[in-house]
């Protein structure tokens, strides 16, 4: 591309499987640059001047440009100030329809994968956004219609004041949330739940930076345990078309963050929390396993950290038909996600892992005469897996293109072995 050649045996541009599939790591070719591939085939008893090859050319897509992001107003209240977001001025070279996602980070220089999704992707380039107490740079992610994406970060901090967290105030939010649609749910939601998981700042102690929680009493215990019910309730009872339905994989890496800041606290969450919890979990991990979108640093990171919180909850508050519900609904959750994070694997590759403190997920898609012909450890280091040859060559047509190994660890299920 552009005068220079790639070294596709280096690990660091490309990855092989079996020397017939070639897969480039992301962000290794220059956007807009042209690019020549050549593949030479042929038997090493012939003379190189006798193989057979084939070239093919590929220009990489350019992501949008010429754009910005303006915010109104420039400061305002925990959940209470309605920020509005403006994509401005974005351009692409193909002319193509653009998408635009409204985020925030904490700090300019963050990584775009710790990004907090306010909105999913859309083609309006307006957002509104209610905030949790902080200083945050707002961001826009715009993407052209073959998803090449383009980033940016408000070179200034919005400062948002707390709002003391009121039984008026709690009410306030959660009726402002359950009529409003989506994006504004999941806001309100998830920055109630962020409040909630500070329990009662104090001031800072001698030496140290910035506040720090103190135990509740009782009685602040179990009125946040109130609120956080209201909150599942208020996501579990949205209507059809919120939750429902196929969503795609920005909603559901919305979603499921905010699931994972009302499981945050699992001493906060009642019995009937729990399971609702735990079946908005295996939904979420479901739509997520179909979109593609149940990466560990994202979507599948939250998930099964919300799974782990479930499973140190104290199971013997349950009720035997609400621990099996938590069960049926972190096991169904859990293979899910490994069953997402096969999504678009090729056999041979790395296997992909999503870690918590109680539960650990990885997959892998395997050749079949590798599982024939020699055991195969299992990702993460429990055991391995060999496949006898006579069950492969009676499923050789559905094994050709790999097999799935799916494996979940649980550190202890405390619903089902308290």
């Amino acid at each position: 591309g552009k005068g220079h050649q790639l070294d596709l045996s280096d690990p660091e541009i490309a990855l092989a499987s079996d020397g017939m599939i070639l897969v480039l790591r992301p962000n290794v070719l220059e956007p807009g640059a042209d690019y020549t591939f050549t593949l030479t085939v042929g038997a090493h008893s012939l003379p190189h001047a006798d193989w057979a090859v084939a070239k093919t050319r590929a220009r990489v897509n350019r992501p949008p440009t010429d754009g910005s992001l303006k915010v109104s107003p420039d400061t305002g209240s925990e959940m209470a100030t309605k920020f509005q977001l403006v994509a401005d001025g974005w351009v692409d070279d193909d002319d193509g329809p653009l998408s635009y996602v409204f985020a925030y980070a904490r700090h300019p220089g963050q990584h775009a994968t710790d990004d907090v999704m306010l909105t999913e992707a859309r083609s309006a380039v307006e957002a509104m956004a209610y905030m949790p107490a902080g200083d945050y740079y707002f961001v826009v992610r715009v993407s052209d219609s073959l998803g090449s994406e383009a980033r940016f970060v408000l070179p200034h901090a919005t400062t948002v004041a707390v709002q003391e967290l009121t039984a008026a105030a709690v009410d306030n939010v959660l009726e402002t949330a359950g009529s409003a649609d989506a994006t504004v749910k999941e806001q309100l939601c998830s920055a109630l739940a962020e409040k909630l998981n500070l329990a009662t700042p104090l001031g800072p102690e001698a030496g140290a930076h910035g506040p720090h929680p103190k135990e509740l009493t009782a009685e602040e215990l179990a009125s946040q345990t109130e609120v956080r019910s209201r909150i599942i309730d208020v996501i579990a009872n949205a209507p059809a078309g919120d939750l429902a339905g196929p969503p795609s994989a920005s909603a559901v890496t919305q979603s499921s963050a905010t699931v994972a800041s009302i499981c945050a606290r699992p001493d906060q969450l009642a019995p009937s929390a729990q399971v609702k919890a735990a079946l908005l979990v295996a939904k979420l991990a479901g739509a997520g396993a179909s979109a593609g979108s149940l990466d560990a640093s994202g979507t599948g990171g939250a998930l099964v950290s919300s799974l782990s919180a479930l499973l140190s909850t104290n199971g013997s508050a349950l009720a035997a038909a609400e621990s099996d519900s938590v069960s049926e609904a972190v096991l169904a959750a859990a293979a899910q996600l490994g069953a997402g994070l096969l999504h678009g694997a090729l056999a041979g590759e790395p296997p992909a892992s999503l870690a918590s403190p109680k539960l650990n997920v990885t997959a892998a898609r395997e050749m079949p005469y590798k599982l024939a012909k020699a055991a195969v450890s299992v990702p993460g280091g429990s055991g391995n897996v060999r496949l006898s040859a006579t069950a492969l060559d009676k499923h050789a047509a559905a094994a050709a293109g790999g097999v799935d190994l799916k494996i979940a660890s649980f550190g202890r299920n405390v619903h089902k072995d308290p």
